[in-house]
């Protein structure tokens, strides 16, 4: 009796584990209402800066609930505008930035994000807890959820 317990216990353990890798990307349902932060750029190092109790280079999208608006903060400034989702294609529009200034090595990690994210074609969502948003020249952004 132990040894057909320890059998089927077996045999259930490797049908989780190899369920577990054969699902590489899982979809959501739906972007709305999740929060992200940008955790690899390319595999460049991201520049994090802290001022008093501001973060400065922190890098995080948002999706809102309703009518396709996303936002976030771009390193120094925040950001806002839409986005569009058709299968496993995503486009952002009508972006829009604050204006303030910060230092000079994080308005570039700034600027060079707010030129890509228009850019960006596809997204896939890995157990849900990792965005990649991927451009039509291959450049990805990875994000990893918040909320």
């Amino acid at each position: 009796m132990k040894k057909v317990l320890l059998i089927m216990l077996s045999v259930l353990f490797l049908f989780t584990v190899s369920s577990a890798k054969t699902a590489k990307f899982k979809k959501i349902k739906t972007l709305s209402s999740t929060s992200w932060k940008l955790t690899d750029f390319q595999n460049e190092t991201l520049i994090y800066q802290y001022i008093g109790s501001k973060t400065l280079g922190e890098i995080t999208l948002n999706f809102a609930k309703k009518e396709n608006l996303v936002s976030g903060f771009s390193g120094v400034n925040t950001y806002s505008g839409n986005f569009e989702i058709n299968g496993e294609n995503i486009t952002f529009s009508n972006l829009a930035s604050t204006k303030l200034y910060g230092p000079r090595n994080v308005m570039e990690q700034e600027y060079k994000y707010l030129t890509v994210l228009p850019e960006t074609a596809t997204y896939k969502v890995l157990d849900e807890k990792t965005l990649k948003l991927i451009t039509s020249d291959g450049t990805e952004l990875t994000f990893t959820r918040t909320k």
